[in-house]
Parts: C-alpha cells; structure tokens; sequence
C-alpha cells in the first residue's frame, strides 16, 4: 500500500526509480506520488523517478498519471522491453522527450521500431510479464 512505500522510502537508501501501482489499498498510486513529491518521503526523494505501472489503459489515464507528478507510465501486460527503453531512458537523466506532444502512449511507444527489432529476436510472449 502507499503508507507502506512511503515509509520504505523514509527508510532506505535512495532508490533509482519507482515502480508505481496506481491501485493500491489504503493510499493509491496516485496520492502516494502526489505525497512523495510533497515530500512526505523525504526530501531526497521528491524528485525520484516514477514510473506508473497500471492495467488502465483508458483514455486520459495516462495524463491522470502524469498529472499527478509520475514521470512515465506503462499499461499490464508489462513489454519487457519497453520497461527496459523506459528505465535506460530516465536512469540516464533523460527527460520527458518532445515526442511526448500528442503521443497517446508512454515516450517509449515514440521509439518502437528499436523495441520492435529487439522483440523480432524473442520467442512468441517472452516479452511480456
């Protein structure tokens, strides 16, 4: 739950990046970011990576997602490959790309053909969790 990932973060070394679950009991996805970036995790967590993980896949979810202060978003089934685009992307200190404007997927879906050349190597469904 979020009081629980905030907590963790109160606690721990700085983590390189978040994972979020936008629906999580007791405190979501949403509220947890908005907090951290409040800085009820600590200041030196306020401008941590966070990544939306959702099976919302709707219009307006991912500006519902962004809106709040995550960084990226990604939909379940997770693409393994573009959770790796996405993680490179923001641990290198990349930011938010201009190819974002009207894009109705994640920055990575701005990228696919590298993701798609990488999938062509897989097995049928060994890119997705």
């Amino acid at each position: 739950n979020g009081e629980i990932a905030i907590n963790m973060l109160k606690q721990n070394p700085p983590y390189g990046a978040i994972l979020m679950d936008c629906q999580m009991p007791v405190m979501d996805g949403y509220q947890t970011t908005q907090n951290i970036r409040q800085g009820m995790a600590g200041e030196d967590n306020q401008k941590i990576i966070i990544i939306a993980m959702t099976a919302n896949a709707m219009k307006g979810d991912r500006e519902k997602c962004l809106d709040c202060g995550m960084d990226d978003y990604l939909t379940k089934p997770l693409n393994i490959l573009k959770l790796e685009e996405v993680l490179q992307h923001w641990i290198k200190g990349g930011e938010k790309p201009s190819q974002w404007a009207g894009n109705s997927g994640n920055w990575a879906a701005a990228n696919s053909s590298q993701t798609a050349h990488r999938a062509n190597k897989l097995n049928p469904g060994e890119n997705q969790f």
